[in-house]
């Protein structure tokens, strides 16, 4: 008991001693820690999201969704309903036992546009649901957030009303009382309130990320839509077991339905938030180890400075066990004291990641304070910094006793290998045990630590010879430079983690802000070029096609449209050559059958190439020449025209396998089609795109002839149609297209749209990983100087009694550091550049196009802004402190 008093005492009081440095050693755990309990909270609110009010979720205990089609007497369009016999034998079924059947119609996206009288807005496709206002939901109610807190059932007139979701106002600009134009109609609905955007739950990624609307039953003839249900949703009594009234159900109902029930709801929602807090927590350790390198360094300085106090100890009889429990006392203290900052911190940052995460999750968290959360945070604060405090204990456990007999001569003192192993197996076995537990699985735990400190150590390396070349570089007669390399290759290690540090935060965050602004960019450029057009017109049905074209002749702004099917064909020879497919070397493996190729040194198959074949005879020769051909842009040769109508030639696209088998304008394709065989001449190559991305075989989904030139027979598998429409009118032109039944037009621009808010949903989590893990290597860096300048007190004290101003000293501290923060910037920033570039090169498109250099130059200015303040805040006292009480005391 007595030598455990006299551990925590002498630590507590080296710790007092030490203000400033122990300041920033706590900061470095607290950072980490703080990222543990914010990134955990998170996780459980987001697993409290998705795990209560299940029967709200759910919109009741249980929940019938049609499989089968029906024919809705639309033309033919048919689509997955119940049909009437179903939904009364369910009606039945449900009467004696006092169970709610609610009934609602969900599977039928229709354009919204706003529209001002004048001018009309972008229409988007949303997700509809045709409900019964009086009855839908069984649990809720749904209340409105304008007019505040009025039931969904109170908002519904009888006439042409809509409910539109928060986010859809939001996008489209759309107050209650407007007038707006909804697909598959002329008729203009008035928006009678604005819904939660998070009132249908996960209902699908459209309906969380592009919004809903609500539309009465009775609106379904102004609609084009027949009744028949989709959904099904069923409010049993209370207390009632809920798995054994859905199997009562399917026992006594013949019905071809997915059943989903509450108990199954939260089975799935509670694994899915498992994962999520998993996940989340895993992450948040990066920034805690980042953090946790700061005890090492901080702790191995307190050695080097305490190697003469440690000495006599030791000549008073004190062991070395004993001197190494000191230090792990200390840093025990450290990891209890920083966590508990941490706790304090995390629950402010928490507040913060809360907010941010809200303005782009689609469904309301609630911000609390979770006791695990801050159990977790402390727990690993605690244990991790005790761990990485190992290897300064075996340190100062190696300080021999007669040091003391040569105090000017002492040096600091190093580990032994044995020490060292066994301090690295220690950190692999604690940590590995820590994730281990958070992810399920120990094993995995344990190789994933080892693969982080190969990985880790890999690096450090390599930032250590990049280190040693700087610290030696010219200083072209600058004293000011040559002191700041010299500082900076004075302790080659703990710069070369510091830059570490730095570089991982940098490279997260430039990877996803820099990706997450490309990719948008990149797939619209790949979409517009590899299908010619702004606008994709999609219908199931023949006849609907002719009043597409018709259409589409009238529409002002349509500069050109072709109309495309897709037909089945199998390439047989390339100018004769029968083998072809024997000369192409491609490196994925594909399905399907046809002639046999080499894969990667594997045997695979040759799927049949599909045609897109573009349709000229639907239209007049007047018409085809005034709107011109949809088509991608060709690189090698010419496009289709007008003039090709009926002849054999043929348009491919440009992939790896055209380039190895030299393909040409004026080679002969010879194609069996519908069991005909016919030659084609090629007459010119189409620019690589998105499709040669997707499709590296030969000509897969990427072969364009005229409609006429195929065999009588020949049947299509698919069509669509393309048109190029001027931005000024497209807008109308759209609204105009969607009131055709069943027509489905689709912006080119929603797919960038939609890109863009999957990648801010996705990314968001990472990002906040990013940024705390940044928020870790600038108090990493914060700790270093004021290790660096705690170690130079008497060097400081020197140069400012020789002359040196304390705004020159500050100024060669903040260089010295400028240098590192401007490394890790360019180091980490340049990596994810690096990344966005080899993207960017599967899809042809250049590095300027792609990368935002706006993002690239606030991103290194905040690499560089990091660094300069956390070497204000830690220099600034050591460059004012006067020269004698440095040499005094050292």
């Amino acid at each position: 008991m007595t030598h455990l008093r006299f551990y925590f005492t002498h630590s507590l009081n080296d710790l007092r001693r030490n203000g400033r440095r122990t300041l920033f050693a706590l900061f470095c755990v607290a950072a980490g820690v703080a990222a543990i309990v914010a990134l955990r909270t998170l996780g459980l609110s987001i697993g409290d999201t998705l795990t209560n009010n299940l029967a709200a979720i759910n919109k009741g205990d249980i929940k019938l969704s049609a499989f089968s089609s029906v024919n809705t007497g639309q033309s033919g369009e048919s689509r997955a309903a119940f049909t009437q016999s179903t939904l009364d034998q369910i009606k039945e079924w449900a009467a004696p036992r006092n169970i709610q059947v609610v009934t609602a119609i969900t599977n039928v996206n229709i354009s919204v546009a706003a529209t001002t009288g004048t001018t009309v807005g972008r229409p988007q496709f949303i997700s509809s649901l045709l409900i019964d206002p009086a009855q839908y939901p069984p649990y809720g109610p749904i209340l409105a957030l304008d007019p505040p807190n009025v039931p969904l059932a109170n908002l519904f007139t009888g006439g042409n009303d809509v409910v539109v979701s928060e986010n859809l106002a939001q996008q489209q600009g759309i107050k209650v009382g407007d007038k707006v134009r909804v697909g598959r109609t002329d008729q203009l609905f008035t928006v009678r309130g604005i819904a939660p955007g998070d009132a249908e739950g996960f209902r699908s990624i459209l309906v969380l990320f592009f919004g809903f609307a609500y539309f009465d039953q009775r609106s379904a003839s102004v609609l084009q839509l027949d009744t028949r249900p989709d959904e099904i949703y069923l409010k049993i009594p209370q207390g009632a077991n809920v798995s054994v009234v859905a199997q009562e159900l399917s026992d006594a109902v013949d019905f071809n339905a997915r059943i989903s029930t509450t108990e199954g709801v939260r089975a799935t929602n509670e694994q899915l938030a498992s994962i999520i807090d998993r996940l989340i927590v895993a992450m948040g350790l990066i920034a805690l180890i980042i953090g946790s390198t700061g005890i090492i360094h901080t702790m191995l300085v307190v050695v080097r400075r305490r190697t003469l106090e440690i000495a006599v100890l030791k000549t008073l009889g004190v062991r070395g066990r004993q001197i190494a429990i000191l230090f792990l006392v200390e840093a025990m203290i450290m990891g209890v004291v920083g966590s508990a900052v941490g706790l304090l911190l995390g629950i402010v940052i928490s507040f913060g990641v809360q907010a941010f995460t809200q303005q782009i999750w689609p469904a309301t968290l609630r911000w609390m304070i979770y006791p695990d959360a801050l159990l977790t945070g402390f727990g690993l604060g605690v244990i991790v910094t005790i761990v990485f405090g190992f290897l300064p204990t075996f340190t100062a456990a190696a300080v021999r006793p007669a040091t003391v007999l040569r105090p000017n001569e002492a040096r600091p003192p190093t580990a032994g290998l044995i020490q060292t192993l066994l301090a690295l197996m220690i950190v692999v076995i604690g940590v590995g045990l820590i994730v281990g537990n958070i992810l399920g699985s120990v094993a995995f735990g344990l190789i994933g630590v080892i693969a982080t400190l190969i990985f880790m150590g890999f690096g450090i390396f390599l930032l250590w010879l990049l280190v040693l070349l700087i610290s030696v570089l010219p200083s072209f007669r600058s004293v000011d430079l040559r002191l700041a390399l010299r500082g900076i290759g004075e302790h080659r290690f703990r710069t070369a983690s510091t830059l570490y540090a730095l570089s991982i935060g940098m490279f997260a965050l430039s990877s996803i802000t820099l990706i997450s602004s490309a990719v948008p960019k990149l797939l619209n450029i790949g979409f517009q070029s590899s299908l010619g057009g702004n606008v994709v017109i999609f219908t199931p049905l023949a006849p609907i096609r002719t009043l597409i074209n018709q259409r589409l002749n009238t529409l002002p702004g349509v500069e050109k449209y072709t109309q495309n099917a897709i037909f089945n064909a199998k390439l047989i020879s390339i100018n004769g050559d029968t083998n072809w497919a024997s000369k192409v070397q491609l490196d994925i493996p594909f399905l399907g059958n046809g002639n046999s190729i080499s894969v990667g040194g594997r045997r695979g198959s040759f799927n049949q190439s599909d045609l897109v074949v573009a349709s000229f005879n639907s239209v007049s020769a007047q018409d085809v020449n005034a709107k011109g051909y949809a088509g991608a842009a060709v690189g090698t040769g010419r496009a289709l025209s007008a003039a090709d109508a009926g002849k054999a030639v043929i348009v491919v696209r440009e992939s790896a396998a055209t380039r190895q088998l030299g393909l040409k304008p004026g080679d002969k394709l010879l194609y069996n089609i519908a069991g005909r065989q016919i030659t084609y001449e090629l007459i010119g190559l189409i620019k690589e795109g998105i499709a040669t991305g997707l499709n590296t075989d030969l000509l897969s989904g990427s072969a364009t002839v005229p409609l006429d030139s195929l065999p009588a027979g020949a049947t299509t598998t698919f069509t669509f149609t393309v048109a190029q429409i001027a931005p000024a009118q497209l807008n109308s032109a759209l609204v105009s297209i969607s009131t055709i039944p069943t027509a489905f037009a689709l912006d080119v621009g929603f797919i960038d749209s939609l890109i863009r808010k999957l990648l801010n949903q996705f990314t968001v989590i990472p990002t906040v990983v990013a940024v705390l893990s940044l928020f870790a290597g600038a108090v990493i860096i914060a700790n270093t100087v004021s290790l660096a300048t705690l170690e130079r007190r008497q060097r400081i004290g020197i140069m400012k009694a020789i002359g040196m101003t304390g705004r020159r000293t500050l100024w060669v501290m903040v260089l010295e550091n400028g240098v590192v923060g401007l490394l890790g910037g360019v180091i980490g920033v340049g990596l994810g550049i690096l990344g966005v570039a080899l993207f960017s090169a599967g899809f042809g498109i250049s590095i300027s196009e792609s990368v935002e250099w706006g993002f690239v130059a606030l991103l290194m200015t905040l690499a560089l802004g990091i660094s300069l303040v956390a070497t204000l805040l830690s220099a600034w006292t050591a460059a004012s402190e006067k020269p004698m009480n440095v040499l005094r005391y050292e």
